[in-house]
């Protein structure tokens, strides 16, 4: 056994003990109900709204809740929470590993300067950043399938963005008003 100094004994953390686990999670509550609502949104996206398409057009629920959630918190969690979203998003497409984390963190990070220089409590902004930021990421996969020798057609491809965009607002409507109630301090 090692005998270590008495400022460094006072230091040491016992992960094993609860007072640990009851500090660490009434200190990132809010943070791990963010991780966990990711989760399941991503889970979501991946499993039930796949049965439920509208003329083959589904909405992007896990970029609708990265930018409802930056917010809500700095940018380096909501970097990370972006990562991990492009991670869910990345795992359950078809295109190369990669593309989408680094797309979902440029979407935040341009979510958050947006949202640092303009209200994010004001609804209209809010939406407009969504919409801006589907049609960004809807142009971006239409350039990367073209550059992967995979077009859409033009008709098609505004069907996707009209639609994705439709179904995106009305799900992030809905997850706000639930963040709201999670994330904002209660006076």
């Amino acid at each position: 056994m090692i005998n270590l100094p008495r400022y460094l004994r006072a230091i040491r953390i016992n992960i094993y003990s609860s007072r640990f686990w009851l500090k660490f999670v009434k200190r990132y509550r809010q943070q791990i109900c963010a991780f966990l609502a990711l989760l399941i949104i991503g889970l979501l996206q991946s499993t039930a709204l796949n049965y439920f398409p509208i003329l083959n057009v589904k909405p992007d629920a896990i970029l609708a809740a990265l930018i409802m959630l930056a917010p809500f918190f700095s940018l380096g969690w909501s970097v990370a929470f972006a990562f991990l979203g492009g991670l869910f998003r990345d795992i359950f497409s078809s295109l190369s590993f990669g593309f989408s984390i680094c797309l979902s963190i440029l979407w935040v990070i341009l979510a958050k300067q947006i949202f640092r220089r303009l209200s994010a409590e004001n609804a209209l902004i809010r939406n407009a950043t969504l919409c801006l930021l589907i049609v960004l990421n809807n142009l971006t996969m239409q350039f990367i399938l073209f550059m992967l020798d995979h077009p859409l057609s033009l008709g098609i491809f505004l069907r996707i963005v009209s639609l994705e965009l439709i179904l995106t607002l009305i799900l992030a409507f809905l997850m706000y008003r639930l963040f709201v109630r999670l994330f904002m301090p209660q006076p």
